[in-house]
């Protein structure tokens, strides 16, 4: 199906025993493990952190939908974007989907904004509450900048392109007047 848009619905068991996964991986279709345990992570942890456990028996069936649907107008280079979800395809038909997914596409590249141009990846707090004050810093930040970007202007000149200001470049001079 490469070449041609699509929605199919599909299902996969999922479980936190690693005994039941070894034991029936050979004989049952489409099962995972998650091995969410917290060794990985737990010196980093605060004892005040709340956990978020699977909160399941040992096995839980999922059913999902994958979308596949183009991108870009026909005749250009073929551009397909793949959207696995759980929204229900009589609410939500393929045309939908696109429609929703153009109107994310400012909310990924904000959020693109968020992690690396303000550093919003990595928190100095273990304490839940304070890495949600970081968080909520990182929102006002985005907010003052993204303002202050759109205020400007850049004065226009002839020219082959129309420049914009960089806002990683906004974020490092706010960064530095603060």
């Amino acid at each position: 199906l490469s070449g041609h848009e699509y929605d199919s619905e599909l299902s996969c068991k999922v479980t936190a025993s690693h005994r039941y996964y070894i034991t029936h991986k050979d004989t049952e279709k489409f099962l995972h493990l998650v091995s969410h345990k917290k060794h990985h992570y737990k010196a980093v942890r605060s004892k005040n952190t709340k956990d978020s456990r699977w909160d399941h028996e040992d096995i839980c069936n999922v059913k999902f939908r994958i979308c596949k649907f183009r991108i870009n107008l026909p005749g250009s280079d073929d551009e397909w974007e793949v959207l696995i979800t759980n929204l229900d395809r009589n609410k939500y038909p393929l045309a939908r989907m696109k429609e929703i997914y153009h109107l994310r596409w400012g909310i990924e590249t904000s959020f693109r904004e968020l992690k690396y141009d303000l550093s919003g990846v990595q928190f100095h707090s273990k304490k839940d509450q304070f890495v949600y004050m970081e968080i909520y810093a990182h929102f006002a930040m985005y907010d003052a900048v993204s303002l202050s970007v759109a205020a400007s202007s850049k004065p226009y000149v002839k020219s082959k392109y129309q420049y914009q200001i960089d806002f990683k470049m906004a974020c490092c001079i706010w960064r530095r007047y603060f």
